[in-house]
């Protein structure tokens, strides 16, 4: 599961990328509300590593899911 997370974070990083606010084509006003709703779909990605790094906490490998956190903490 924390694999298929990771790939899920790697194109949802590509995706956002290609968002118009990313490339500047939108104003101040206009890029902030769009920001707002990436804050929300990264508080969905923040809640799942909680879930993720819980299940691999009990199987004695935290280490696993911190690929997931850096990419998370790159974007934010």
């Amino acid at each position: 599961m924390i694999k298929k997370f990771e790939e899920d974070l790697k194109v949802y990083t590509t995706e956002l990328k290609k968002r118009d606010f990313y490339q500047y084509k939108t104003g101040t006003t206009e890029s902030k509300a769009r920001l707002a709703l990436v804050n929300d779909e990264l508080k969905h990605f923040d809640d799942k590593i909680v879930d993720l790094g819980y299940n691999a906490n009990k199987f004695d490998n935290p280490d696993m899911i911190q690929n997931s956190v850096k990419t998370v903490e790159g974007i934010k």
